[in-house]
């Protein structure tokens, strides 16, 4: 009776084996993370598009009014916080926020775009913010905010109605990663940018709901074309950030 033997990989077969893994694995990791990347973006046009719609929600049980209370705060960042208790924005609390205190946004993980790498640092440290932003997505200030009166005297505050703008004036806009104030809204001049995390531009959502992508060189572009200075981009009316 004859006994079979078994038979093991050489050395050089494993080796084989090994570098056949590894170029496998090089060139599948590339897709993979294509495809990850891909998914979290989709994600992310799904929230800053739910936020568009919550607003409109919003404007719809208030008489067509932005989310607005006369706050120590900019009103501007009423709709995702509002702290009557003080001037400081890295005192506040997300659910304080208008949308969420009335039930129309529930949890707190549309506010960030999935790919925010400071998503983390940005939901559970709020006292320290080191500078960074409070949320991935911000809002056109000219809803509630404004150095101008509507009768055009004086500065202070103005909330607007949402029959006031052109279904594709702006509403969010996802923010850049290393902006450099703790606000909830974005102004057009160069302090704000648009992110670049999603193939060098990102996302912005129109008053009509709609979300489409733009890159950030063309949103710059757009933001010098206004012409003037940082204070008084509220003075040219007639376009997607102020219609008048």
């Amino acid at each position: 009776m004859v006994k079979s033997q078994s038979r093991g990989f050489t050395l050089v077969e494993l080796l084989i084996v090994m570098a056949i893994i590894g170029i496998l694995m090089a060139i599948l990791f590339p897709t993979i993370s294509a495809v990850y990347r891909s998914a979290m973006e989709v994600q992310c046009q799904s929230r800053i598009g739910e936020l568009a719609k919550a607003v409109a929600a919003y404007c719809q049980q208030y008489d067509g009014k932005f989310p607005f209370v006369n706050t120590t705060l900019y009103p501007a960042n009423d709709w995702l916080f509002a702290d009557t208790t003080s001037t400081s924005l890295t005192q506040t609390n997300l659910n304080n926020g208008l949308l969420v205190k009335n039930k129309i946004v529930g949890k707190t993980d549309i506010f960030f775009c999935p790919l925010d790498d400071l998503t983390i640092k940005r939901r559970f440290d709020q006292i320290n913010l080191n500078g960074k932003g409070v949320t991935s997505y911000v809002i056109n200030p000219s809803i509630t905010y404004s150095n101008k009166e509507p009768d055009g005297a004086g500065t202070g505050r103005r909330v607007r109605r949402y029959e006031e703008f052109d279904p594709g004036d702006y509403l969010f806009f996802e923010e850049g990663e290393d902006a450099l104030f703790s606000v909830a809204y974005m102004l057009p001049d160069a302090r704000f940018w648009l992110t670049g995390r999603h193939r060098d531009g990102g996302y912005i959502a129109y008053m009509d709901g709609s979300v489409h992508w733009r890159s950030k060189a063309d949103f710059s572009i757009e933001i010098q074309t206004l012409n003037l200075p940082a204070a008084d981009w509220w003075k040219k009316p007639g376009n997607r950030w102020n219609p008048g």
